[in-house]
């Protein structure tokens, strides 16, 4: 449980000792979907059912109007669109559901793509959280190359509502060849995607529960001309039922002091095991007053 202190380092001529210590609970990021498609050359693809986050479950990836290309390993397809639009019938997709009373928390999507020398080499990716009545597009996805790399979309991040699914759909197109040849892309061309990554977290949709305390109060009491690093105050809070993220704190001090003159700075600072200031770290920056 991680803990927060309040000090002070500078000249005080009186202050009623005041001190701020919290415990909180955060979220860490990871991973919600992945698909790896291991397996021997197949149609359909091989090894094609996603590894979940706890309280979720995916889809396998699928293909529309694009057809599968008998490839180990990879989730490899043919039959591509070779014409300079996006055709909203031409894609691969895949999703990712919360179960009942929990919630996708998304950052980001990663994934392993590369196209063979005739395939078009442009491509979109769109998100939706509604089935695709509205969507989320890219709009600056890099091109495929023949030798493969990894593509990441880093987008604003955002969560589903309870029980809720995000879908994504890659559309590979363009007549332009991944191999940037002279000639024009072609439909034979194949499309392979590996690594399939949904990146976030799953977390209960449900109000977290936060209990303030003071387990251990630093008495009131005169704080000497030249005193530095002196703890203030702390306090406790503690989260339970769900997962909470501590973004800001209000501090009303109290007794006789004077600033500027005789305050240096005021530091909040952050213990993650214990109300010990010798190893905390301070939070957002330092105030004067």
């Amino acid at each position: 449980m991680p803990n927060l202190l309040m000090h002070k380092i500078g000249k005080v001529s009186f202050l009623v000792a005041f001190i701020l210590m919290v415990m909180g609970m955060g979220v860490s990021w990871g991973q919600i979907y992945v698909n790896q498609f291991t397996g021997a050359s197949a149609c359909p693809t091989n090894g094609n059912t996603p590894t979940m986050a706890s309280n979720s479950t995916g889809t396998a990836v699928t293909r529309s109007t694009v057809t599968c290309s008998s490839t180990a390993n990879v989730f490899n397809s043919t039959t591509l669109n070779i014409t300079s639009s996006i055709s909203n019938t031409s894609y691969i997709e895949f999703s990712a559901t919360a179960n009942s009373g929990f919630i996708l928390n998304l950052t980001s999507i990663s994934f392993f793509r590369q196209g063979s020398n005739s395939a078009p080499n442009q491509m979109e990716v769109r998100y939706s959280t509604d089935g695709f009545s509205s969507s989320t597009t890219w709009g600056s996805a890099p091109i495929t190359p023949t030798s493969g790399t990894t593509a990441t979309w880093d987008f604003t991040d955002f969560s589903t509502g309870n029980g809720g699914t995000v879908t994504f759909r890659i559309y590979p197109y363009g007549t332009t060849r991944c191999d940037l040849g002279s000639t024009a892309s072609s439909t034979t061309g194949t499309f392979r995607v590996d690594d399939v990554t949904i990146n976030g977290t799953v977390t209960s949709s449900a109000t977290p529960t936060i209990a303030l305390s003071s387990p251990t109060l630093v008495a009131a009491g005169n704080v000497n001309q030249g005193t530095t690093s002196h703890i203030l105050s702390n306090f406790q809070a503690e989260v339970t039922v769900a997962n909470a993220t501590l973004n800001s704190i209000a501090v009303v001090t109290g007794g006789t002091y004077t600033t500027n003159s005789h305050v240096s700075n005021y530091k909040l600072m952050y213990n993650a095991t214990s109300n010990t200031f010798g190893t905390a770290t301070q939070i957002g920056t330092t105030q004067s007053s």
